[in-house]
C-alpha cells in the first residue's frame, strides 16, 4: 500500500478546537435605531456574552421573527444560530404595538425581532382589520403621523422608543409611489 486512506489520514488531523479556532460565521445582526450590520459571531460564544458586547448587561437576543428570546445561558450554537441568520439584540423584552387604521386601532405585544411582513399580515387578518389579500398588498406599515416607511424585514425593535413601544400607520401603498 502506498499510503494511508484518506480516512485514516483526516482522523490524525488536530480539529479546529483542538488547534484554538473556531468556525466564525455570519449573521445579520439588528439593534435599536443603527443599521443592519453583518458580523462575524463565534458560535462557541453565550447568548449572554454576545448580549452583553453588542448592547450591554441586560440586552436579550433573538433569532427573526421568533416570540421567545435565546436561552442566555446556551451557547449560540447550541440554540441553532447558523450562517447568515438574522439575530436581533434589545433592551426590550417585549415592544407594545398599537397599529391605526382608518380610525380603528389595535394593539398587541411582540418580540423585538418581529418584521414588518409579520406584522402586516396580522394587522390584516381576521384578528386585525379584516382586509382582504387584494387590500393588503396595497398596503404598507409607517411610523405613526410620518412617511418613514417600515420596510418589510426591518425588526419592530429597530423602532422600539426607550419605553420598548411603537405606533405604527397601515397606509396605502401609493403615498409612498412617484
Amino acid at each position: 500500500m502506498l499510503g494511508k486512506p484518506i480516512s485514516s489520514m483526516n482522523a490524525s488531523l488536530p480539529s479546529a478546537e483542538e488547534q484554538g479556532e473556531y468556525q466564525m460565521i455570519e449573521a445579520f445582526l439588528h439593534r435599536r435605531d443603527r443599521p443592519l450590520e453583518l458580523v462575524k459571531v463565534d458560535p462557541a460564544k453565550s447568548v449572554e456574552q454576545f448580549a452583553i458586547e453588542c448592547c450591554g448587561p441586560g440586552s436579550f437576543v433573538w433569532l427573526e421573527d421568533c416570540e421567545e428570546a435565546l436561552d442566555p445561558g446556551m451557547t449560540l450554537e447550541a440554540v441553532d444560530v447558523i450562517d447568515r441568520c438574522h439575530l436581533h439584540v434589545s433592551m426590550c423584552q417585549k415592544v407594545a404595538v398599537k397599529v391605526r387604521f382608518n380610525g380603528e386601532v389595535i394593539e398587541r405585544t411582540l418580540s423585538p425581532a418581529t418584521t414588518s411582513d409579520a406584522i402586516l399580515k396580522w394587522a390584516a387578518s381576521p384578528e386585525g382589520f379584516k382586509l382582504t389579500d387584494d387590500q393588503r398588498v396595497k398596503h404598507l406599515l409607517a411610523i405613526c403621523g410620518s412617511d418613514i416607511e417600515f420596510e418589510p424585514q426591518e425588526h419592530v425593535g429597530y423602532f422600539a422608543d426607550d419605553l420598548c413601544w411603537v405606533c405604527l400607520d397601515l397606509i396605502p401603498k401609493e403615498r409612498f409611489e412617484g
